[in-house]
């Protein structure tokens, strides 16, 4: 089942290298050692320990599809997607067989990681990692993993801060998961004081360390510095979704609160996580690097679009709420220029080319969310000005309306372009094209509406033109004659009916 020692080696690689969600709730250097072990007497591993390592070359194996297909197809005959299966299937059978349900540190690791690969694998359907994650939640607390272990006794601090990243990845699929299902959030109700992870090196943590050292300051990168920020928004995120949700409809001081609260963790994160920079002079860019930039930058943008969405479309755009319109559209385009940004690196010779798949597959629902508000947009702006011609200016932004559609014209077909690779994506194209078929039915209704407007005022000033003609022949002194009738036509020659009756019998 398992592949050669050199083809398995290369593979764990790959997952570390790859800085997936879950790379840091497995700590390398340790890992390494337990592999040295593991290729010396396979028969002495524990059967968690046998489905992390399974799961971990699932993982590596479904990278490598893209980052190093034709080493993968040199590997084995069988399919790599088949592999991949096979894997990700052993892994759950010693989950099973190690009776998960007993949960200890070294069930969580690989049962997170199997949650991912469930999450990539089935884009479209998340029922079942949202079912899983649910599971994976609730053994933690059965571990206690929702108190920090700075209160819990007989922890050590090489696993006390294991416990931590382990926790709060959680939080993170939970929230995310169940948000893109629209069903509430497991976490939602727990109260949990477990602190965030420190920002620190692999190198400076050991299994047999005996305090932590002290963490590395926020503006040194290091593997923890995106997933603690990515916690830090989640959280707030969380609380967006939970009242996006609610069955009571918030109050606009509850919906600014959370709006503040949004952008004092943004203000917190490091500037060089939070745009993302093409390289100078020929620096080399960092694949990864870029990718957390992204991932933070949507996640912010896309709190920003959940917590002021309902106000797009109000009756009566009222004035308090134009702030929240104009935060709504602006967190949409920028996710809409980062679509096309992001696209753009994984082309042909971009530097994302090997790993843009995986931003298309995690923020899929976040480009189809903003692609639907500046939809909402178009398609409610001119009513709006129709409404309240001052409550409406927000809608004078730089884009145009006209520029807005042409950035939903953009994102359909990076959609169409994407979909040719990946059938998962067809459903997102079809979508955007939808919008874009009743943006023009609707400026082409608007444009007979103006048609007929202005026939309509053309008839009215003929109209007026003729009573004004009318008006003045009735004043001037000039007595009415057949011949003057006649002449506009109000007479017709061959009527004798009507000569006989305007006619003045001559004398004989």
């Amino acid at each position: 089942m398992l592949p050669p020692q050199p083809v398995a080696e290369r593979l764990i690689q790959c997952y570390f290298d790859a800085a997936s969600p879950t790379h840091h709730c497995v700590h390398q250097p340790t890992f390494a050692e337990e592999c040295v072990v593991f290729w010396r007497d396979p028969n002495r591993a524990s059967l968690q320990w046998l489905a992390l390592l399974f799961v971990v070359i699932a993982q590596g194996t479904s990278f490598s599809m893209f980052t190093a297909p034709q080493e993968l197809a040199g590997d084995s005959d069988v399919a790599p997607m088949e592999r991949f299966r096979e894997y990700r299937a052993a892994a759950l059978w010693a989950l099973v067989a190690g009776k998960f349900s007993s949960p200890g540190t070294s069930t969580i690791q690989p049962f997170l990681v199997y949650v991912e690969s469930e999450f990539l694998i089935n884009r479209t359907s998340q029922m079942t990692c949202y079912l899983l994650i649910s599971v994976c939640v609730r053994l933690m607390l059965r571990m206690g993993l929702h108190r920090d272990p700075d209160k819990l006794a007989n922890i050590s601090p090489f696993d006390g801060e294991m416990r931590r990243r382990l926790w709060h990845v959680a939080c993170q699929f939970d929230h995310l998961v169940s948000f893109h299902m629209g069903l509430p959030s497991m976490v939602y109700s727990i109260e949990s004081d477990t602190a965030l992870p420190r920002n620190l090196f692999d190198g400076d943590l050991s299994k047999g360390c005996h305090q932590l050292p002290p963490a590395q300051p926020d503006t040194e990168y290091t593997m923890l510095t995106y997933p603690i920020w990515k916690s830090s928004m989640c959280q707030v995120f969380g609380l967006v979704a939970r009242q996006a949700n609610s069955l009571t409809i918030p109050t606009y001081a509850e919906v600014q609160e959370l709006d503040m609260r949004i952008d004092e963790i943004w203000a917190q994160v490091p500037s060089f996580m939070k745009k993302i920079v093409p390289p100078q002079g020929g620096e080399p860019i960092s694949p990864v690097l870029v990718n957390q930039q992204f991932g933070l930058i949507s996640l912010y943008n896309k709190s920003r679009c959940v917590l002021h969405r309902q106000y797009l479309i109000e009756p009566v755009p009222k004035p308090e709420h134009a702030y929240s319109r104009r935060i709504c559209l602006e967190a949409a385009i920028s996710l809409l220029d980062h679509q096309s940004l992001m696209h753009l690196a994984t082309l042909p010779g971009g530097t994302l080319r090997a790993t843009g798949w995986y931003i298309s597959a995690l923020a899929i629902h976040d480009f189809l969310l903003a692609a639907m508000i500046v939809y909402l947009v178009l398609q409610h702006g001119p009513e709006s000005e129709k409404n309240d011609q001052e409550e409406s200016r927000w809608l004078h932004l730089d884009p145009s309306l006209e520029q807005l559609e042409e950035k939903l014209k953009r994102s359909h077909q990076i959609w169409a372009t994407v979909s040719q690779a990946d059938s998962v994506f067809q459903k997102a194209t079809d979508m955007l094209a939808t919008m874009l078929k009743k943006i023009e039915l609707k400026k082409q209704q608007s444009k007979g509406k103006q048609l007929a407007a202005e026939h309509q005022h053309q008839d009215q000033q003929v109209y007026l033109q003729d009573e004004d003609s009318w008006h003045n022949t009735l004043q001037s002194h000039e007595p009415l004659s057949v011949n003057s009738l006649s002449m506009t036509g109000m007479l017709c020659p061959s009527n004798s009916q009507l000569r006989d009756h305007f006619c003045v019998p001559t004398r004989q």
